[in-house]
């Protein structure tokens, strides 16, 4: 029985970083392009393994001056960048305390729902809904 729908979030739910930076403002009453500078102020030394990702988290709650909750938000959204990793999926599955076979996963990128179909989960693959 299908318990849980899983949608990517770029590309399925948004095209690009903009409504990412719109919710940050909301979260941070901070203007967007500062929220941008901000994202690529920690996430490039991330990027290449010169901080770590509890040290990126950390940076980006004083940064913004945002609570645990909107960490846990950012974190989610951020996780999409990592697939098509096992270790995110198993992440996901242990969260939400369902097994693959219990979620359907909705993403754009086949590979991707490779790994996600080869762990169990029911997967659809997502047509772009904007044009490029």
């Amino acid at each position: 029985m299908i318990k849980a729908i899983i949608f990517d979030y770029l590309g399925v739910l948004v095209h690009g970083f903009e409504n990412f930076y719109t919710k940050l403002s909301e979260f941070s009453n901070k203007r967007e392009m500062e929220i941008k500078e901000i994202f690529s102020k920690h996430w490039q030394p991330l990027k290449i393994g010169k901080i770590t990702d509890d040290k990126f988290w950390k940076e980006m709650k004083k940064d913004l001056k945002i609570e645990d909750k909107e960490i846990n938000y950012l974190k989610k959204y951020m996780t999409n960048l990592l697939k098509p990793d096992k270790k995110i999926y198993l992440h996901v599955l242990k969260e939400i305390k369902l097994l693959p076979e219990e979620v359907i996963f909705i993403d754009d990128s086949e590979k991707n729902l490779i790994v996600a179909k080869e762990m169990g989960f029911n997967t659809i693959e997502f047509k772009k809904w904007y044009k490029s």
